[in-house]
């Protein structure tokens, strides 16, 4: 097996003020050479573990950007917003068979598995000189189950599901005491297909909530 070599390209540009900022980055992943390792989680056999493969040309490339801005003032209470969306595409350069179940038969332009293609992320709050409660959101959109193109069809090169979360959270200080916290994941409890590997489908986290207390000593 050969090894991984790659050139990664970036640019962008970014503004800056005292209550915002905003960013916009395009990258350029273009790999020579793609390596992949069979593990159990990518559903290779017992005989496959540890193997190497190879996968030639790929690019990956796409666009982050990203914007926020804090409100309120100190005096009484501020809130963060901040809102961050990813593009990425990805596609293969050369035909090959591969014995990787990932990869499998690939064609040139097929699409690497398990890149999201769209991805968003927003983030906001509400912040008090001892308190402070966060919430946030997360969207993915469906990621192939192996390398293809175009629409998905049944069998191995099946989508995993959209995916959706939104987690809060929330601290508070008690004196020299410490800092009670409480977080949750997932509040909603939905219920998505994130993985048709290793075995068949398997489901993203189900609701989480924690409570608990920080001390500094």
């Amino acid at each position: 097996t050969k090894p991984e070599q790659s050139w990664n390209y970036e640019a962008g540009a970014r503004l800056t003020g005292k209550r915002y900022r905003a960013e916009v980055i395009g990258f350029f992943n273009d790999y020579a050479n793609l390596k992949g390792t069979c593990t159990f989680s990518s559903g290779c056999g017992v005989g496959q573990v540890g193997q190497e493969f190879n996968g030639g040309k790929v690019w990956i490339y796409g666009v982050e950007a990203t914007a926020g801005a804090l409100f309120g003032s100190r005096r009484t209470v501020r809130v963060p917003v901040s809102l961050t969306y990813t593009l990425t595409q990805s596609a293969f350069q050369a035909d090959f068979v591969s014995s990787n179940p990932q990869w499998g038969t690939v064609k040139v332009g097929d699409e690497l598995p398990y890149v999201p293609k769209h991805q968003l992320a927003l983030n906001t709050g509400v912040r008090g000189k001892r308190w402070e409660v966060a919430l946030s959101g997360r969207y993915a959109a469906p990621m192939r189950n192996s390398a293809g193109q175009g629409a998905a069809a049944a069998g191995d090169d099946r989508q995993t599901d959209t995916t959706l979360m939104f987690d809060a959270a929330v601290h508070m200080r008690i004196g020299s005491w410490g800092k009670v916290y409480a977080t949750g994941k997932n509040l909603l409890d939905s219920a998505q297909v994130v993985s048709y590997r290793p075995f068949g489908a398997r489901p993203g986290m189900r609701r989480l909530l924690i409570l608990g207390f920080k001390k500094k000593f």
